[in-house]
């Protein structure tokens, strides 16, 4: 299986360093340091692409298909890093990131919409703080 692994990835050799995405100016300065303990730029950047990402199927004038884009920090991300301003995002920096194998599940769950402007990039759950990383624009709102 691991000759099988290595083969498919030496497919991806030429994009290793090979400038996959522009980081938007709303998401620098780009850090993914402390990520399990805060909410982080990188963690909102690539949950923001996942989300439009998934949304590209979508024809002219149509509703999103995809609301929100949750990653939970231990998973995602996990460089430790701050980017100098003019770095780039390549395949090495996305496996720096994002823990190898990563599932991506999309469930369909009506209404979530309604919700999104009270979900933050911390849930407390029983006392204990879960954090996800979420994409930008996701608010907390207490009243």
């Amino acid at each position: 299986m691991a000759e099988s692994v290595a083969k498919a990835y030496k497919k991806l050799d030429n994009l290793r360093n090979t400038q996959l995405a522009t980081v938007p100016y709303k998401f620098l300065p780009l850090t993914s340091d402390e990520a399990r303990g805060k909410n982080v730029t990188m963690g909102s950047f690539l949950c923001s692409s996942i989300r439009n990402a998934l949304n590209l199927q979508n024809k002219a004038g149509e509703a999103d298909s995809c609301d929100c884009c949750l990653i939970k920090a231990g998973s995602c991300p996990r460089g430790g890093k701050n980017y100098a301003a003019d770095e780039q995002i390549t395949l090495e920096t996305l496996q720096s990131e994002i823990q190898a194998p990563n599932e991506v599940n999309i469930y369909r769950i009506p209404g979530v919409s309604r919700f999104l402007p009270f979900w933050r990039d911390c849930i407390a759950c029983a006392g204990l703080y879960l954090w996800f990383h979420c994409m930008q624009g996701a608010q907390l709102n207490m009243e």
